[in-house]
């Protein structure tokens, strides 16, 4: 599963620093105290989570921290759920396989997506010795398109809403704590559903999360839009979408059929440049 040509852009802007003459450490936002522990943890005990100043992940894989840092938190500010399907290209097996324990502080508040994005790639660099770069290549990919009929999803009037300010370390909840104003562009990903406030480029970052392909936004359309998505799918996570085509128990459909029935859009096969990260190097890191 694959990324938009923006997507592209975006890990190129983040990988280059760490692949053609590195800056130095100091220049790059680090934490000031890391462990990374090797860890096995049970089926669907793997997750996560972040405070002010502190980064906890639990049992990840190491293919999962390079696509988080690499791709979903890469510029530091807007995460894109779509980057956990890019594929990764020249990792050993045991990147896919073995869980480690990963804690980190850092002074400051920095956000969860600085220390989940260019903070975690030092982190990486550092104690995996990893060097990974990005490419573009030729690829089976998904365009999103407008159907044959109406769109259907309402436009939100952006003067009722705020912006996020993704220079600033995340706020919790639907709402802008100093003007009330809900915030414009608010994307919930559940275990099969797509739900909130987006722009079409959003949507189909979002979409990409689902799908084993890149999907590459055709719509054309602007704006902000209303968007409640529910479809079956097969397995969980990110990036578990091969053979979501089934319906589910529940008669849920899929996600391209939902696509098309619940938002009057397609998704169709296409072909095109779509974004890979290559490992050249990496090692187990030593306990600490």
């Amino acid at each position: 599963m694959v990324r938009n040509a923006t997507l592209v852009l975006v890990i190129a802007a983040a990988c280059t620093c760490s692949v053609t003459g590195q800056a130095p450490t100091a220049a790059r936002p680090s934490f000031d105290v890391t462990s990374v522990k090797p860890c096995d943890a049970p089926a669907g005990r793997r997750g996560g989570g972040s405070a002010p100043g502190r980064l906890e992940l639990t049992c990840q894989t190491l293919g999962i921290l390079i696509h988080e840092a690499y791709a979903v938190f890469a510029g530091g500010a807007v995460a894109n759920g779509g980057g956990y399907g890019v594929p990764l290209v020249g990792a050993p097996d045991w990147a896919f396989t073995q869980g480690y324990l990963v804690t980190a502080t850092a002074s400051g508040q920095p956000s969860r997506t600085l220390m989940r994005g260019p903070m975690l790639q030092t982190l990486l660099e550092d104690r995996f010795k990893l060097k990974v770069r990005p490419e573009a290549r030729d690829l089976p990919t998904y365009a999103l398109t407008i159907g044959r009929g109406p769109v259907k999803m309402p436009t939100v009037d952006e003067t009722t809403c705020i912006a996020r300010d993704t220079s600033k370390r995340p706020v919790l909840g639907a709402a802008d704590p100093d003007t009330g104003k809900p915030f414009c562009q608010t994307i919930i990903r559940g275990a099969s559903s797509i739900a909130g406030s987006m722009t079409a480029q959003e949507l189909a970052d979002a979409i990409g999360s689902f799908v084993d392909r890149h999907v590459v936004n055709q719509t054309n359309l602007s704006g902000i839009f209303t968007v409640r998505l529910e479809f079956a799918m097969e397995g969980r996570g990110p990036a578990a979408a091969t053979g979501i085509r089934a319906p589910g128990p529940d008669g849920a459909v899929s996600i391209f059929t939902a696509i098309q029935e619940q938002l009057g859009l397609r998704l169709e096969p296409s072909r095109g440049p779509a974004p890979v990260l290559v490992v050249d190097h990496v090692e187990r890191p030593s306990e600490n």
